[in-house]
């Protein structure tokens, strides 16, 4: 007699913030991706850089995702296939480059669109489910009113739907002192992780987004941020001298985090 065959039982995907949290975060990311897309590119070297700009965009982006919720599935809505690479007989003009690097960045606009709009579908974990990366977060509130995607239409800022501003102009003090630094911390660490492997980049990006978690939050676990500022510090200071911006604005951030939990 056969034996029947029990099919696994697929985990349920909940998303570990709030929706509106999870909006907000995901959005900012469009906006800085519409920002590479709108990059005037004239010659190889600003395109290189431009591709260097975009796939830390999209490293920290997939990243981010898989923060929000206890599955991969979201981030994989995002990360889709593998992109078509052209292969040319020849070495193509620049503005063909130029062409195929705007679609590519495009694509990934569309599909991070898309995964903004489903959020939604997504219920939230119940308070005593397991919430480990729940500090992730976004490194500072979006700027932009709106980003309209091509081909998709065009998505409106979630702070300003609910009739909230920057939340640098909701704190105060010391606070608004880490708002301001995290968003230099932010783009030193995006420069920085061009020049490292893979997988240190990999990691570089999550203590990131645990130190800028934990910093925004009205409960800051001193454990929690202090690995991860520990953790970029060392991945500066191994790199050398590109490393210099990270390190200093790590050291200016800890301070004021230290008395934030001593007011408390």
């Amino acid at each position: 007699m056969a034996k029947k065959t029990i099919q696994p039982q697929s985990v349920k995907t909940l998303l570990l913030v709030p929706l509106d949290q999870a909006k907000e975060r995901v959005y900012r990311q469009l906006d800085k991706g519409k920002e590479i897309l709108n990059i005037e590119i004239k010659n190889e070297e600003e395109l290189r850089q431009a591709k260097a700009k975009h796939s830390s965009w999209h490293g920290y982006t997939e990243e981010l995702l898989k923060q929000l919720s206890n599955t991969d599935q979201i981030a994989r809505k995002f990360a889709g296939g593998f992109a078509a690479v052209a292969v040319w007989a020849r070495t193509p003009p620049l503005h063909e480059e130029i062409n195929d690097f705007r679609k590519i960045v495009q694509r990934n606009l569309e599909r991070l669109a898309s995964v903004y709009d489903q959020l939604e579908l997504f219920p939230a974990a119940p308070p005593e489910a397991p919430k480990e990366e729940e500090s992730a977060s976004h490194a500072t509130s979006s700027r932009s009113e709106r980003v309209t995607i091509n081909n998709y239409g065009t998505i409106y800022n979630p702070q300003i739907q609910q009739g909230t501003t920057n939340s640098s102009q909701e704190i105060t003090g010391t606070q608004a002192d880490i708002a301001a630094l995290l968003d230099q911390l932010t783009e030193a660490v995006e420069k920085m992780s061009l020049t490292l492997p893979e997988e240190v980049a990999r990691q570089v990006r999550q203590d990131l987004l645990v130190l800028v978690g934990e910093a925004r939050s009205n409960a800051a676990r001193k454990e929690w941020w202090q690995l991860s500022a520990d953790g970029l510090k060392k991945a500066a200071t191994d790199i050398g001298e590109i490393g210099k911006p990270v390190i200093e604005l790590v050291s200016k951030i800890m301070p004021l985090l230290i008395a934030i939990s001593n007011a408390k």
